[in-house]
Order: structure tokens, then sequence, then C-alpha cells
């Protein structure tokens, strides 16, 4: 009965200081990462992209983000669901005005 107490005893021991041999414990939150290359035509190749979580394709200011270089992006975040969101990418097509029906 002493022996499994002391089996018992040591466990508890070295689950209370995280088990490792220096006692410091690994306690931080695992990371996800998304990366693609933007091929669209009207790519500058430093677009903001972002995995949009709420689905309303725009990159909110709460949303995982990254600017891409040359093309290439990869988005980290604590967040799984950027694993499973769309991605919105934000190109400057520039804008044109069309003539007025009265010229």
């Amino acid at each position: 009965m002493t022996l499994k107490l002391s089996i018992l005893s040591a466990a508890i021991l070295l689950a209370g200081c995280g088990g490792g041999s220096d006692g410091s414990s690994d306690v931080s939150e695992p990371t996800y990462q998304v990366s693609g290359q933007i091929t669209a035509l009207a790519s500058q190749g430093d677009e903001k992209v972002c995995a949009d979580l709420n689905g309303d394709f725009i990159c909110g200011s709460n949303e995982p983000s990254t600017t891409a270089r040359d093309g290439s992006f990869s988005i980290t975040s604590h967040q799984k669901s950027i694993l499973e969101s769309p991605l919105v990418v934000e190109l400057d097509i520039g804008t044109s005005s069309l003539p007025s029906l009265s010229d």
C-alpha cells in the first residue's frame, strides 16, 4: 500500500510542476497559419489579405490580416477558425466615372 501511495504522490508532484526537469511548462496557445499567392490580374503585389471570420466579405479591424509581399501572403492567428474562413483580398482597381446622361 505504501508503494502505491508513493507512485501516486510522485505522479501528482510531477503534474503539479509541469513534468519538466527544469520546472517550466509550455502553456502557450497554438497558432494556425494560412498561406497563399494572389494571382488576380489587377494585383499590384502588396494587397491586404484577411480571414473573413464573420462572412461580410470585408477585412474588419478584429479579423486576422496581413499585407501580401509580391503576391505571397501568410496569415497567422491563435483563432483556429481562420482555417475554414473565406479569405478576402482588398484590390485597388481604380475608379471610373461614367458620363452623365445630359452630356
